[in-house]
């Protein structure tokens, strides 16, 4: 039995808090954010991030993708910790201020 996605690609979507997720190099990935890039099977989802965790991601661990060759930017998740949100607040730092857009 094919198991259903309850998100569709493009949709914004966050690894819940408190999921038990981490990268090969131990980042904990859990309340990060980004999009849905592909819907695999086996319920699996292709997630790109989104700027805000690429910049808290360890420059270490950065360095180790790098030299392997390997793309940080992404990641291949099962779907069972993956949340749609459904609204998004861009925030936009304007000199001293931060508007949400």
């Amino acid at each position: 039995m094919k198991q259903q996605m309850p998100f569709e690609v493009s949709d914004h979507v966050r690894v819940k808090p408190g999921a038990q997720i981490r990268t090969s190099r131990g980042t904990k990935l859990a309340c990060w954010q980004g999009w849905v890039m592909s819907l695999e099977c086996e319920g699996m989802v292709m997630m790109a991030w989104d700027s805000t965790p690429l910049k808290e991601m360890p420059s270490k661990d950065l360095r180790r993708y790098e030299e392997q060759g390997l793309d940080w930017t992404c990641c291949r998740l099962r779907r069972r910790p993956v949340r749609q949100l459904q609204e998004r607040a861009v925030l936009c730092r304007l000199g001293s201020q931060t508007v949400e857009l």
